[in-house]
């Protein structure tokens, strides 16, 4: 009982990490095509 919600915890953690790298990299991917259309 006291494991499953553990579990899923991490999963959580860990898929909101992936996210936050996901977003970062999706930023520093933006970031220069954004500065490239607005010169």
């Amino acid at each position: 009982m006291i494991k499953s919600p553990n579990l899923c915890y991490h999963k959580i953690k860990t898929y909101s990490k992936m996210m936050g790298k996901v977003r970062l990299l999706s930023q520093f991917i933006k970031l220069p095509q954004n500065s490239h259309t607005s010169s």
